[in-house]
């Protein structure tokens, strides 16, 4: 899950960028277009990559529970 773990981190670093052009630029300081546009689509794509990561993962995990859920209630009922 180092994938996933990354992409988080991408996309927060992203995130953390851009909100520090706001800021800037409430203040009335300039701020490179250039960055913001490379930011933006760096944490979008981010966003999404992980959206996509959490739901191959979701469905993955779950089944293996019900197994779990379903070994353990079938031993349980042969004792």
């Amino acid at each position: 899950m180092f994938t996933g773990v990354l992409l988080v981190q991408v996309a927060t670093l992203g995130l953390a960028v851009l909100a520090m052009a706001v800021l800037q630029l409430r203040v009335g300081q300039l701020v490179a277009l250039p960055m913001i546009v490379v930011f933006g689509l760096v944490s979008a794509l981010a966003l999404v990559l992980t959206g996509q990561c959490v739901l191959a993962v979701g469905p993955a995990e779950r089944q293996s529970e019900r197994k779990s859920v379903a070994w353990s209630t079938s031993e349980s009922e042969t004792r």
